[in-house]
This record gives C-alpha cells, sequence and structure tokens, in this order.
C-alpha cells in the first residue's frame, strides 16, 4: 500500500514538473515577443524621427539671348606734345632731296619752339633761297593750324657750304624767330611768302642766302 502511495506521488511530481516546464516556457516566449514588438516601435520611432532630405534644385543659367556681343572700344595711345610736334613740323616741310636729315630737330622747351630742318637744294641760288622762305611759311602755318600753344619759334636752316679749300660742310646758314602774336595775325589766304623774313622778330643769315 504505502509503495503504491510512494509511485503515484513520483508520478504527480513528474506531472507537475513537466506542467511548470510548459508554463515556463509559454511565459519565455511571450516575453520575447513583447521585447521584439518593443524594439521594432523603437525602429519606427527612430524612422520616423530622421528628417527628410532637403530636395536640392541646380542653379539655373541665365536664358540665352541673341544680342551680338558688344565690342569693347581699345584703349588709344595719345601722343605726347613731342611726337605731335615732329609729326606736324615734318608733314609741312615734306622729303628732302639731299643726303641728309630733313628734319634735324623739333622740340619745345617751356613755351620754346625749336626747328632745324636741312634746306632743299634746287637749280638756282634764288630757287634754294625761295625754298626757304616756303619752308617756313609752311611750317608757320601747320603751327597755327595744330593748336600747338607755344610763345615763340625759332629756325635754324642748315645748307652744304664749301669753304676756299673745296671742302662741303653741313652748316647753319638761316635764323629766324617768330612770335606767337606775329603769327596770330597772319592771313594765310593773302599772305605773300617773299614777306616772311619782314614780319619776323629776329633774321641772321650767311651772305650766301640774303636777298
Amino acid at each position: 500500500m504505502n509503495r503504491r502511495r510512494i509511485i503515484i506521488i513520483v508520478v504527480v511530481v513528474l506531472v507537475l514538473c513537466c506542467f511548470g516546464a510548459a508554463v515556463t516556457a509559454i511565459l519565455n516566449q511571450g516575453s520575447n515577443g513583447e521585447g521584439d514588438q518593443g524594439q521594432v516601435e523603437v525602429a519606427e520611432v527612430e524612422d520616423a524621427a530622421e528628417p527628410e532630405p532637403e530636395d536640392t534644385q541646380e542653379p539655373t543659367e541665365p536664358p540665352a539671348t541673341d544680342l551680338p556681343p558688344t565690342d569693347t572700344p581699345q584703349p588709344t595711345n595719345t601722343p605726347t606734345v613731342a611726337e605731335l610736334l615732329n609729326a606736324v613740323i615734318a608733314d609741312a616741310l615734306g622729303r628732302g632731296n639731299r643726303d641728309v636729315e630733313r628734319v634735324a630737330k623739333a622740340s619745345k622747351t617751356l613755351d620754346v619752339i625749336d626747328v632745324e630742318w636741312a634746306i632743299n637744294d634746287n637749280l638756282s641760288e634764288d630757287m634754294i633761297r625761295d625754298g626757304v622762305k616756303l619752308d617756313i611759311v609752311d611750317v608757320l602755318k601747320a603751327l597755327d593750324e595744330s593748336g600747338i600753344e607755344y610763345d615763340f619759334v625759332n629756325f635754324v636752316g642748315t645748307f652744304s657750304m664749301v669753304d676756299n679749300l673745296g671742302n662741303a660742310e653741313e652748316m647753319p646758314v638761316v635764323w629766324v624767330t617768330y612770335s606767337k602774336d606775329i603769327v596770330d595775325q597772319i592771313n594765310w589766304s593773302g599772305f605773300i611768302f617773299s614777306d616772311v623774313y619782314e614780319i619776323a622778330d629776329t633774321v641772321k643769315m650767311h651772305p650766301a642766302f640774303e636777298d
């Protein structure tokens, strides 16, 4: 009788142990499911908290126009007074006919212009002397029209002169000075070139070039 009770007790204990193990497994499974659900919810919250990327638009180029490109003006070099003076005098005198430089000097110091030029050769002495007068008139008129400011202009004309020993040398033969006040009074349309020495402030010349 006692043995039978012992067997029953052992069977009951085993049944209870199995039942407890089953209950424990069910509880553990339920707790694991709740944990996973919590993780999922946290993940969903984190995903919802992330800001959405902003739409970035690439800069748009300005619309092309059919207008032609504008030409940028190029800077121009303004000639200096010395360059202008040389150009004016060289143009007035023209080309020379001797083997020397036609314009030897053309400069301006303060308000005084100095011109040294080579007198052209010609068929006769009278024509050479007339050529000197015409050269002076041409330069005075060109200076007057150029607008270059001055008070006085000095002319020095050179020519090849032969000494008593037969040696030729280029040397000054005519020196003439004019004031701007006199030049301003000249009426170029009626002026006679042969009077150019008569209106000069100072005149000096080699005897061979005297009238």
